[in-house]
């Protein structure tokens, strides 16, 4: 990872100055990360919460240990219900992903 003492004068001077004549492009970074954001916080949320109703007899460990293998059996189950439908929705999001991030 690249410290701040890593640049020169001239160079921190240059970035400041183009953040200072080009707003939007601060702008966009911003919307970019915030919806990256919004995102992964939100499917976060549904992946932990997949057996919400059944934590109360868990303990934390087996909590953990029971999330992927929900989630993937979920997936399963509605991927057999409508495979094209559930494919062309996980390639959207997957692209989705790519191009906020770039």
């Amino acid at each position: 990872m690249l410290a701040l003492e890593s640049f020169t004068e001239r160079q921190i001077n240059k970035g400041v100055l183009f953040l200072e004549n080009n707003p939007d492009f601060m702008k966009k970074g911003l919307v970019n990360w915030g919806a990256i954001l919004a995102i992964s916080c939100f499917m976060s949320f549904k992946v932990i919460t997949v057996q919400q109703h059944l934590w109360s007899q868990m303990s934390l460990l087996k909590i953990i240990s029971n999330i992927p293998t929900a989630n993937v059996n979920n997936y399963l189950a509605v991927l057999e219900k409508a495979p094209i439908l559930v494919k062309s929705i996980t390639s959207g999001v997957v692209y989705l992903f790519g191009d906020l991030c770039s």
